[in-house]
């Protein structure tokens, strides 16, 4: 598989070791590439960096830095020899792909129709799911009339 410029994601890893901790401007101006890739690169710069920093993971903390990192978490967990959180980022990125509610649900459930606040509650749901505050349908409605109430 490519990511973007002929640059398998294998390359696009190296790359982002080669790179890490490097000023920006001082390597990548002597390079060509796409604005994908250098937004990439900048990302897990950035996360890798936090990431050594942190001593303790709580749920919160790993929900935020995979929300955050996107599509880089696994090479930044690589990168910083975190493979440890493997586990948590299979199970974030499976909560993120199908949790148990979805937009739709959540506007049938409630009086809310589409616009940020969706979003908001979405999220919350998702990270109460990651840190196992919830586990059913049911709780994840509950949830929802929660944050609801406390508006």
């Amino acid at each position: 598989d490519l990511f973007a410029q002929n640059l398998t994601f294998k390359g696009l890893l190296s790359l982002q070791v080669l790179l890490h901790g490097s000023p920006r401007n001082r390597k990548l101006h002597h390079l060509t590439l796409s604005g994908k890739i250098i937004k990439r690169i900048r990302l897990a710069d950035g996360l890798i960096n936090d990431i050594r920093n942190i001593k303790t993971f709580t749920s919160d903390k790993l929900f935020e830095i995979f929300r955050i990192a996107g599509h880089s978490a696994l090479d930044i967990l690589i990168i910083t020899n975190k493979m440890s959180l493997f586990e948590d980022y299979k199970k974030y990125h499976e909560i993120w792909r199908k949790g148990l509610l979805n937009a739709a649900d959540i506007m049938k459930a409630s009086s809310i129709t589409p616009g940020p606040q969706i979003g908001r509650l979405l999220l919350e749901v998702k990270r109460a799911e990651f840190a196992g505050r919830i586990s059913t349908r049911q709780e994840a409605l509950d949830l929802i009339q929660r944050e609801m109430d406390d508006k």
